[in-house]
């Protein structure tokens, strides 16, 4: 994972050069990434070389970052006032449907291709046995980088930027708080900007990073108190599949929700709550597991459906003419909190359940977290109040 987010990072510079009518190009160079990097790690696995993988795995990584503007830019910049949480929900949930899918689609596939080709090819072409499951992923994804470069060549085109006037009530809105400030203090508006911006960029860390602990956390757990390794990862496939289920709810509520702020309320009431019963009093019995389960869903789904309520707020805070608290930054800085976190929890997860496999203890750091995170959301941002 390490490797991914480095080579992630150096997908920064699109970030800054690019804007939505790059899109189609940054697409392109997104399916080029697939492909080189796959095909690398494809041709060192086939020399029995060690160095070209890691090589390969940074290049994989930079198509990872790629595909994040993408996303997020184009929910921010083409997407007007309330709409954009309906965006950048729809994203997530693509998301979510690629990582319940790894935890099954790949391992059926490789099981299919090395029941379906005979051993003694596949010992030809793969020498290194401990490498034919990474290599029989790497050249799924350079299919899928040919399908999409095909298909983003043949029928994309890059969406235009916002025009002014025709964003809608919330853009309207949004521009009157931002561009003039009529009868409000420029300096006073980018404090706001600023400080939504950093808590925005924060709590974005605190999600991801409970997103990993509770994730790896749950393997220790549900494999050493529970003894169900053979089902741990179904377990957590089944909770992201359940995440596609509550961002659909949550995307029906945005079209009748006037106030944003209510909904990320509601969603830290929930998180708060569910983590809470996460603690485990006495041994491991199947009522505790069945408890376990059901708040992990519950807390999962609301700590994880929080972040697009979140951005979708600084955004609207966001000051176009300025340098660094536009909404182009905001999306610079999320992706590198994105990338930090991707390189941090899952050391310092496994590094924490190494010291105490019990459930309690991932109860405590997932407390901890939300916590903090409801500490600082609650103090910057704020439900109408007329």
């Amino acid at each position: 994972v390490g490797l991914y987010a480095v080579g992630a990072l150096f997908a920064l510079p699109v970030f800054m050069l690019a804007g939505v009518r790059q899109t189609k190009s940054a697409l392109v160079l997104h399916g080029v990434s697939v492909f080189v990097g796959n095909g690398l790690m494809l041709a060192a696995m086939h020399s029995g070389l060690v160095w070209p993988i890691f090589l390969g795995r940074g290049i994989c990584g930079m198509e990872a970052g790629i595909k994040y503007f993408a996303d997020n830019l184009n929910s921010y910049l083409t997407s007007p006032g309330k709409e954009r949480l309906r965006a950048m929900f729809s994203t997530r949930m693509a998301t979510a449907t690629g990582n319940a899918a790894g935890f099954f689609v790949p391992p059926f596939l490789q099981w299919l291709v090395l029941n379906a080709m005979p051993h003694g090819y596949i010992n030809t072409i793969i020498p290194i046995s401990s490498l034919r499951s990474e290599a029989l992923c790497a050249a799924f994804m350079l299919v899928y980088a040919v399908a999409f470069l095909l298909g983003v060549l043949a029928l994309f085109e890059s969406p235009e930027p916002l025009e002014e006037g025709k964003e809608g009530k919330g853009g309207a809105e949004a521009r009157q708080a931002t561009a003039g400030r009529q009868g409000e203090d420029h300096q006073q508006a980018v404090w706001r900007a600023a400080s939504l911006f950093s808590a925005t960029i924060f709590t974005n860390f605190t999600r991801i990073f409970i997103t990993f602990a509770w994730k790896s956390g749950s393997l220790f757990v549900l494999s050493h108190s529970y003894c169900i390794a053979t089902v741990a990862s179904i377990v957590i496939c089944i909770v992201e599949l359940g995440l596609l289920l509550c961002r659909n709810v949550l995307d029906a509520l945005s079209k009748h929700t006037s106030d944003i702020a209510v909904l990320q309320r509601t969603l830290e009431m929930i998180g708060l709550v569910a983590v809470a019963l996460m603690f485990r009093i006495g041994s491991a019995t199947p009522a505790s597991l069945s408890l376990y389960l059901v708040t992990s869903f519950v807390f999962y789904a609301a700590n994880t459906c929080q972040s697009g309520v979140m951005q979708t707020i600084s955004t609207d805070a966001a000051i176009a003419e300025h340098s660094y608290l536009n909404k182009k930054m905001l999306n610079v800085y999320c992706f590198i909190a994105h990338v930090t976190t991707w390189l941090l929890a899952p050391a310092a997860t496994s590094a924490l359940m190494q010291v105490s496999l019990h459930q309690n203890t991932l109860a405590a750091l997932l407390v901890a977290l939300t916590v903090i995170q409801v500490l600082i959301t609650f103090t910057h941002v704020r439900p109408k109040t007329g």
